[in-house]
């Protein structure tokens, strides 16, 4: 972030570098630079700044610099306002410059260049006159015409900038220049400090989305309220030959005919979702859908997200599989890959664990192969002919847990139901509400379960869940129940993050890359620098990261090899900085209060980041927002 500074002085120039000395102001990192130069010095000032590399950020001037630089310049602007006291010693030095007891004294200038001066005539027994004017295009001239009249007017002592002094001059009238003390430099730098942090979060804001958006599979267009698109990812860029400078602002009706304003109105006007629309966009045939944009004060807009027809097709065995049963499907083998000394370890315990049928807890970070451990045990059990179920409790709403568990007897949903016979796996149950969590241990305890209407069945299920390292903690704070967790924790596996076990690292790249080079048809290689550079990453998404980051990689390919250079130009594009910055673990001894302070503690610990505290506690964060509101919680 880099601030430059126009001041129309050089001595105000050095009493500003003595003001950011005397408060430690660590200039060099804010790439600070202070200038000066006569009034219409601005212009030339502004022509420099355009061409430096890199370019300001945010520029500090006052009075008629300020004016110059905002009709000539797009650069952020902080203007310099005289400060109360600074005004209040300029009066005190205009009465030393009359003999009269009631001085008439005229201020000409800008209106932002002054602060509020209403009680000053009675303050000081003067007789105080405004001659200020906007900063518009035709200020400038204003401000001459404005200074004039003051002349005109016969004041005693004008105060004012170059303009104000070359006017009083020419009229016999005494002036003084409008000099600062150094307070209104350090008020308005303060305010440049501000907004460069607020600029630097809204960049942090727009590559975290951007981020996002480059690591969607799909196409996805944004749009505003009036339907004008306002952003593309790269997916559409590669399906659909869109560049973005050439779509941005257009109707998106105009582009994709079959959206014509009657789909898109509900979406933009009602805040409807449209699901599964067919739709042709130029020679391809793909399936959208179009979802608002929800805001506090209503709805900024919609989304496009679109998938090929044929990639759906492909896709269609899980469709209609999904179509019998909401939740379960086929065990069908999934490679674990057992590289490293860890993942042989929890493997060889998943296959021990098979033989017995009490309940095994996997404590794995997200998109760790959690799943696939799952159905290891599945396969190496007894049960490897029944029906392998699972879910994901974190994308269950809290009032339909228990439905989904459960389901009731004129219905043959319930995930138990289905699983009767043989293993269901639920993913995230720290998730599940207190209600449900008492129903699940009803069912381990009891070998049955009771419907949602009170309707007791005989089942024969094993149980297999995970979570994250933070259970415990949730335990402590009341937030799980204790019996349950003991319950399920009978048999437990750890399964170390991918950053942990870095040997393992170029076996997934290896078993990504094979896999998109003949997805996508382009045959590319990785050198072993590539390799190594892939495992000096901390991976904090764990395989699911590293697998959407071989994607992209096959993707933007440029030539036949992918080495270092490639892998970590891509990576710093993908995961900025602060993203890329690791997780700190819950520290679980810290939470046995309530859940407020559970909650609490984690808002201080991810400095009031919302998600990264719902996926510690896996909670939506939805419902982290209910329970902030619920207990009166900040969570900056």
């Amino acid at each position: 972030m880099r601030i430059a500074c126009l001041l129309p002085r050089k001595d105000m120039v050095e009493r500003a570098w003595s003001v950011l000395m005397q408060n430690d102001v660590d200039w060099k990192n804010l790439g600070l630079t202070i200038d000066y130069g006569p009034k219409l010095y601005a212009l030339e000032w502004i022509e420099k700044m355009k061409k430096e590399t890199p370019r300001p950020d945010i520029i500090m001037a006052r009075g008629l610099h300020a004016t110059l630089i905002k009709l000539h310049c797009a650069i952020p602007l902080v203007e310099i306002r005289l400060t109360a006291q600074e005004m209040g010693l300029l009066i005190v030095q205009a009465l030393k410059r009359t003999d009269k007891p009631h001085p008439r004294i005229g201020v000409v200038g800008y209106k932002n260049q002054y602060c509020n001066m209403d009680q000053f005539d009675e303050i000081f027994g003067i007789e105080l006159h405004s001659y200020l004017v906007q900063d518009d295009i035709s200020s400038i001239d204003a401000l001459y015409e404005r200074a004039r009249q003051a002349v005109r007017e016969q004041m005693d002592v004008i105060i004012g900038g170059d303009v104000a002094q070359e006017v009083a001059e020419q009229g016999s009238i005494p002036s003084l220049y409008i000099q600062s003390t150094g307070d209104s430099f350090w008020e308005a730098f303060l305010s440049a400090k501000r907004l460069a942090y607020a600029i630097e979060q809204e960049q942090l804001n727009s590559s975290r989305l951007q981020t996002l958006l480059d690591n969607a599979f799909s196409t996805v267009v944004c749009m505003d309220t009036l339907g004008r698109v306002t952003l593309i990812n790269h997916v559409a860029g590669m399906q659909l030959g869109w560049k973005p400078a050439a779509v941005q602002g257009r109707l998106l009706s105009e582009l994709v005919p079959d959206l014509n304003m009657d789909t898109l109105t509900p979406v933009l006007t009602e805040g409807k979702t449209v699901f599964s629309l067919y739709i042709d966009i130029g020679p391809r045939s793909m399936v959208a859908n179009v979802s608002p944009i929800q805001t506090d004060s209503g709805i900024a807009g919609a989304v496009l997200s679109a998938q090929p027809v044929k990639l759906v097709e492909e896709m269609g065995s899980v469709v209609r599989q999904h179509q019998e049963s909401r939740y379960s499907f086929s065990a069908a083998p999934q490679d674990i890959g057992e590289p490293s000394a860890a993942i042989r370890q929890a493997a060889s315990q998943c296959r021990q664990f098979a033989s017995s049928e009490f309940p095994v807890l996997i404590y794995s970070q997200p998109g760790n192969l959690q799943l696939r451990f799952a159905q290891l045990i599945h396969r190496s059990s007894r049960r490897e002919q029944g029906r392998f179920v699972c879910a994901d409790c974190a994308e269950l709403p809290e009032n339909e847990q228990i439905q989904a568990l459960f389901g009731a007897p004129d219905d043959n949903g319930g995930l138990i139901r289905a699983a009767n016979g043989g293993t269901l796996y639920l993913e995230n149950v720290q998730a599940l509400s207190l209600p449900a969590q008492h129903r699940l241990l009803s069912a381990l305890k009891y070998h049955a379960f009771m419907d949602t209407h009170y309707q007791q069945e005989q089942l024969s299920v094993r149980i297999v869940v995970s979570a994250q390292d933070t259970l415990p903690a949730l335990v402590e704070a009341g937030r799980f129940d204790s019996e349950l967790y003991y319950s399920l924790n009978t048999l437990s596996i750890s399964v170390p993050p991918l950053r942990e076990r870095t040997e393992d690292i170029p076996y997934w790249a290896d078993q990504f890359l094979a896999h998109y080079r003949e997805r996508y048809q382009r045959y590319v290689t990785l050198t072993a620098g590539g390799k190594k550079q892939l495992m000096s990453y901390q991976w904090q998404g764990n395989v699911i990261q590293l697998r959407a980051f071989c994607q992209r990689l096959i993707l933007i390919a440029r030539h036949r090899t992918i080495d270092e250079v490639d892998i970590r130009r891509l990576y710093e594009r993908m995961y900025p900085a602060p993203m890329a910055e690791a997780v700190q673990p819950v520290e679980k001894t810290a939470y046995a209060g309530s859940e407020a302070e559970l909650i609490a503690r984690l808002l201080s610990q991810y400095d009031g980041s919302r998600s990264r505290v719902a996926s510690a506690l896996g909670i939506s964060t939805t419902t982290l927002w209910r329970k902030i509101k619920k207990y009166g919680l900040k969570d900056e």
